[in-house]
């Protein structure tokens, strides 16, 4: 696995040798963890936020210079301090990986993840840089069935859609909430499968929310995804067919998202003050 392959074999044997244990993944502990990555208590993060991209250089490069005192821990995990919050970045793409960066950082304790990135339109008049926040997502994967059994949602936490909504509001941001169809192979997509869910009333389609929202809910995380559309599928646009100004709008509008995902953990941090 993608974090997995980061355990020292000598790890492994030492566990295997004194304590006649069978290395098996989902049995490493928080311990284990903070171990392996060297943190403190004082380090679990009151929030991750994870961003769907290929381009991962690029983007921590740009956390590094929101956060305060940023640290990289295991060449994937931006660690650092915003307003006296600690706030863990990582750049994901597709439902297996973030759902390790998910299930780690859930055994450790994290109260909140806010998924963040890009998604296919599925409803005509929806715009570039428009934000999505799924209500729902309907699993086109199976990364999901690991934690949450079928039949369960894969929902967001009620509360955190409606402040992020609210937050849109406020400040006049084309916003939209619905539910999400997630696949797991978007070069597989057939046209005849974006009418279909378009058809259905799936608002938009992505590639990691269903897992996002099982594996958070299996560890009783909160739980949001902050999309901002990238393109219209159902209005034959892709990524190929963007224009420059389209990209550069698209770029913009993630100012916008990764503000929605820092005031989300602050949401929830102020409520935990008050309790």
């Amino acid at each position: 696995g993608f974090l997995g392959a980061k355990i020292s074999w000598r790890f492994c044997f030492w566990k295997k040798k004194f304590f006649d244990f069978h290395f098996v993944y989902k049995e490493l502990t928080k311990k284990d963890w903070m171990k392996e990555w060297k943190l403190s208590e004082k380090d679990i993060p009151d929030g991750l936020i994870l961003f769907g991209n290929w381009d991962a250089h690029k983007y921590y490069e740009r956390w590094k210079k929101i956060l305060k005192n940023p640290r990289v821990i295991q060449e994937h995990i931006v660690l650092g301090e915003y307003k006296g919050l600690k706030i863990a970045f990582a750049v994901t793409y597709g439902p297996t990986i973030a759902s390790e960066f998910i299930h780690v950082f859930g055994l450790m304790g994290t109260p909140v993840v806010v998924h963040t990135g890009s998604f296919g339109g599925l409803k005509k008049g929806l715009q570039v840089g428009d934000i999505f926040v799924p209500s729902e997502a309907v699993r086109g994967e199976n990364v999901s069935d690991w934690y949450l059994p079928k039949g369960k949602k894969c929902d967001a936490s009620k509360d955190l859609v409606k402040f992020v909504m609210n937050e849109c509001k406020k400040s006049g941001q084309r916003c939209v909430s619905g539910r999400i169809f997630t696949t797991a192979a978007m070069l597989a997509e057939k046209w005849s499968d974006i009418v279909r869910w378009s058809k259905q009333g799936f608002t938009g389609v992505d590639l990691e929310a269903s897992a996002t929202f099982a594996v958070a809910k299996h560890f009783g995380m909160k739980r949001i995804v902050i999309y901002s559309l990238v393109d219209n599928v159902i209005e034959e646009s892709h990524l190929l067919s963007m224009t420059r100004n389209e990209l550069d709008v698209w770029e913009n509008s993630l100012n916008t998202v990764f503000d929605l995902a820092l005031k989300t953990i602050t949401f929830i941090k102020s409520r935990q003050r008050k309790t």
